[in-house]
């Protein structure tokens, strides 16, 4: 009543969306999180929701606030300003929204509003972007098709992903490799194999991921053997490996794991494989000289059990013979809790009967049937588990939608960011 008589406090609507954008940030950060749970993401999207509702109710007011959130260079920035104007559901704002994707002075502004298309109904867009799928410029057709797509829409038969995969901008490979999975939900042919192959192998990592997520996402029969060959030399090909894994194959994931030149970043497949026998191999882990190989393998550790192992002491994360150059960057260095061996060792030689021998689990809770308990990370390998093995499995749109964990519709003006299509 005192916002409708006298108006909103001069800076009230600034520090609104400060939060907005900072809790944009851990949502983006949160959602395939093996930190975070379901239930733990629901909370911070309470939040999130509520700030939702604090711009939508103060209308135009706000829109300056947005609209300078939208010519930010920060994603969650841009993801805020763009996010909420789209939920306003006018032609004229969502068409403002659009035109500054096209004319971004900056590449880094464009994945933000890509974003904000994604987590909203975008429905006063729909016939631009069918439109944009029709131009010549892949920057511009390729995320347009694949939103559509994402929302259940077909994906015109000129937007051909195979056409891009091999483009100098990553931007365009990482689009491309999109459209071939989004198509997938759409019942759209995929790429050869030796196109996946090469993109498995792009000098962008995230071009990489995009491949990876394509082959499984477009269930390639060839995958797992591929992944099976090239694990023992190859992190991305052991983790999806791990996370693609049936029974039969956890004794390669084992075996490959076992290969210290990999480095620490072995470990993150062990957690994905999640059975006994995988804790089993991370407690030799735990004593490695490599502090960064002992944090990590205890990260894997709890992941899978629930249980803190963490010591007392902390230690800087540096890699053998990569000592900081000066103090600055020493000071800088990353630092975590080394793990507590003697604690590991006693509490799995309890705890160990109550794992089953073949199950997954992740925090301690086998990954079968109901995924609450899981955390995020793991809730996100079983859906594309699923869908690799031809199981029911959800839409790439809703396993990456805003909200995320609260499955009831938002009430009121947040309702706008519930899963709807455009």
């Amino acid at each position: 009543m005192l916002i409708a008589t006298h108006g909103w406090p001069a800076g009230l609507l600034p520090l609104i969306f400060e939060d907005l954008e900072s809790l944009w940030a851990d949502w983006l950060g949160a959602r395939r999180s093996p930190e975070f749970t379901p239930a733990a993401l629901a909370q911070l999207e309470e939040r999130l929701l509520a700030h939702l509702d604090a711009i939508s109710l103060a209308r135009d007011e706000a829109l300056p606030v947005l609209r300078a959130g939208l010519a930010a260079d920060w994603q969650a920035t841009v993801l805020a300003g763009a996010h909420a104007l789209l939920l306003r559901d006018d032609p004229t704002l969502s068409r403002e929204v659009w035109d500054a994707y096209l004319a971004a002075p900056d590449p880094a502004v464009r994945p933000g509003i890509l974003l904000a298309l994604r987590y909203s109904r975008a429905t006063a867009l729909v016939e631009t972007l069918r439109a944009a799928t029709a131009g010549a410029d892949p920057v511009v057709a390729l995320p347009a098709a694949s939103i559509l797509a994402l929302h259940g829409h077909p994906v015109p038969a000129a937007v051909r992903a195979d056409a891009h995969i091999a483009a100098p901008d990553p931007a365009v490979r990482a689009a491309a490799w999109d459209l071939a999975a989004a198509a997938a939900d759409a019942g759209v042919a995929t790429l050869d194999r030796t196109a996946f192959l090469n993109g498995f192998v792009d000098s962008e990592p995230e071009v990489a991921a995009a491949a990876w997520l394509a082959a499984a996402w477009t269930r390639q029969p060839w995958l797992l053997d591929h992944c099976r060959a090239e694990a023992a030399n190859n992190t991305a090909a052991l983790r999806w490996l791990a996370v693609l894994a049936t029974p039969a194959e956890a004794p390669a994931v084992l075996a490959a794991a076992a290969n210290t030149a990999l480095g620490p970043d072995r470990f993150v497949a062990l957690g994905s494989l999640g059975t006994s026998a995988a804790v089993d191999a991370l407690l030799a882990a735990l004593a490695d000289h490599d502090p960064r190989a002992a944090v990590a393998g205890a990260a894997a550790f709890t992941r899978i059990t629930g249980q803190d192992i963490a010591s007392t002491k902390r230690v800087e994360l540096i890699a053998p013979g990569a000592e900081p150059a000066d103090e600055l960057e020493l000071e800088f260095a990353p630092e975590a809790f080394l793990p507590d061996v003697g604690l590991a060792r006693r509490w799995w030689a309890e705890a160990r009967g109550g794992f089953a021998a073949h199950q997954r689990h992740s925090q301690g809770i086998p990954l079968a049937g109901d995924l609450a308990g899981a955390d995020l990370l793991a809730r996100w390998e079983a859906h594309v588990r699923d869908r690799y093995h031809g199981a029911a499995a959800p839409s790439l749109r809703n396993l990456d939608r805003f909200p995320l964990a609260i499955e009831s519709a938002p009430p009121a003006a947040s309702a706008a960011a519930s899963d709807g299509s455009p």
